[in-house]
């Protein structure tokens, strides 16, 4: 994957988010067969600025992202993909 890469939509993951705080609640795993789901709550939901949000509902899905923190630069973002440190999927976004 590199920078530019739009990642793979996932069929196994969804983003949970709250309509009244506009904030991401969890994630949502699939259960693998003959397993338990995934369930993963936000700690400290934050709401979501006003163009992420209207993309958000757009859109229905969000980039799902693991290899980076805060809020990383395009060059930080393409050095992670680069060096095969960024991984990410395309998830369905449902509200609530």
């Amino acid at each position: 994957m590199t920078g530019s890469d739009v990642p793979q939509p996932s069929h196994e993951w969804t983003a949970i988010f709250s309509i009244k705080a506009r904030a991401l609640e969890g994630l949502y795993g699939a259960a693998p067969a003959g397993g338990q789901p995934t369930i993963i709550r936000s700690s400290a939901p934050t709401s979501a600025p006003d163009a992420m949000w209207r993309m958000l509902q757009a859109q229905k899905c969000v980039v799902l992202c693991t290899g980076l923190a805060g809020d990383p630069t395009a060059a930080e973002i393409g050095a992670a993909a680069a060096g095969g440190k960024l991984h990410a999927v395309l998830a369905r976004a449902l509200f609530h």
